[in-house]
């Protein structure tokens, strides 16, 4: 909750549940009820090709919908580690 110098809330984020006093004047996109879809497809793949050496493969692919604004977005990355175990 933030708070002028007099005490007046500015902005409750409901972390106080003894003061629900005032009210908050920022207007949170998630409470209006916009909606976004998120699809993660995520693989992952470890090799040990010599002893104690390994090699690891992480991908992810992530379909996003944002369906109030009418856009939709794609995206993929991945990462390629090699460790040493001694």
């Amino acid at each position: 909750m933030l708070l002028t110098h007099l005490g007046r809330v500015i902005v409750n984020y409901g972390g106080d549940i003894n003061n629900a006093s005032g009210y908050s004047r920022s207007d949170p996109e998630f409470l209006k009820g916009n909606r976004i879809d998120r699809d993660i497809i995520t693989a992952n793949f470890s090799w040990q090709f010599l002893r104690q050496f390994y090699i690891d493969i992480y991908y992810v692919h992530r379909m996003i919908n944002n369906i109030y604004q009418n856009q939709k977005f794609n995206d993929d990355y991945g990462f390629l580690t090699l460790s040493i175990d001694y």
